[in-house]
């Protein structure tokens, strides 16, 4: 399932989106281009809590876990 990991500063900035490849249980997702990996990195770094938009426009809020090579562990955000 395809998806826009974006980083939420409020509800008028944003920084991303960068499209993943999320897993069918919402824990993994996968970076689509390895490029923006340093990007998704620094922004992680900040702050770890991102949120998944799809493409019907539903938003689901996650907790990233590091984001070592292009793959990262998702956990729902509280």
């Amino acid at each position: 399932m395809a998806a826009d990991l974006m980083w939420r500063l409020n509800g008028s900035l944003a920084v991303g989106p960068w499209p993943v490849t999320i897993s069918p249980d919402l824990t993994r997702a996968t970076l689509q281009n390895l490029s923006t990996l340093a990007d998704v990195r620094e922004i992680h770094g900040w702050n770890p809590y991102f949120t998944l938009q799809f493409a019907d426009d539903s938003t689901f809020d996650v907790t990233v876990g590091h984001p070592g090579d292009g793959t990262l562990t998702l956990a729902e955000f509280p």
